[in-house]
């Protein structure tokens, strides 16, 4: 598991340097494996209905509102 972790930061380290290109749904999708590795599972009383618990992560370059909902749709998702 922990391969997986570190896996998943190394591909978002990529994307966020613009040296692998990918989709907004693939960067989402990574972007809440990451989330959900470093913070654990959605919740609500803790994160809050909003994005701001998302914008200390980077996870595209010149991210946007669309991708942390993204983002934030699936972590709230994953269990």
């Amino acid at each position: 598991m922990k391969f997986l972790i570190n896996f998943v930061f190394l591909l978002l380290s990529l994307l966020s340097l613009c040296r692998l290109p990918c989709s907004m749904v693939t960067a989402a999708l990574l972007g809440a494996y990451a989330v959900q590795s470093e913070l654990g599972d959605y919740e609500v009383r803790e994160f809050g209905a909003g994005l701001d618990y998302l914008r200390q992560f980077e996870f595209f370059p010149d991210q946007t509102d669309q991708l942390l909902s993204k983002v934030n749709e699936i972590h709230t998702k994953l269990m």
